[in-house]
């Protein structure tokens, strides 16, 4: 689930992609339809407690991503071209069961990395942002 291999395509529709050459932490939200079709598979009690969740690590993430003044890029498309030094990678964030509320870190000289929000620390991220492979 939190692997980048998983995001992996070859297909890319240009339309409904999104480019990223900068260092940065992306974040996924889920799509109405994808909304719609949690509520008709859980039910919308279901669904708004696991929104509220889902919400609240994602806000946490975002504070401690903001207090080490790393950039956030927030997808609005399907398809990601992460661009580095070395080497690219295409993604389908939207790929059938994937997570909807997702975090993937992007750094240049890295391969990106998805990221689960519900235990993130600020050693993971200074780990991934400060070094290289």
């Amino acid at each position: 689930m939190y692997n980048v291999q998983n995001y992996l395509t070859t297909k890319a529709d240009e339309s409904r992609t999104e480019t990223i050459d900068f260092d940065c932490a992306i974040l996924i939200y889920p799509t109405d339809e994808q909304i719609e079709e949690m509520k008709r598979q859980m039910g919308e009690d279901d669904f708004y407690i696991v929104a509220d969740d889902n919400n609240w690590y994602q806000g946490t993430a975002i504070r401690l991503i903001d207090s080490l003044n790393i950039k956030k890029f927030t997808a609005s498309e399907r398809y990601l071209i992460l661009k580095g030094i070395n080497k690219s990678w295409t993604l389908d964030i939207r790929k059938d069961n994937s997570v909807s509320w997702n975090l993937i870190f992007f750094n240049r000289t890295k391969a990106p990395k998805v990221i689960s929000t519900v235990d993130l620390n600020i050693e993971q991220v200074k780990e991934y942002f400060e070094s290289a492979e």
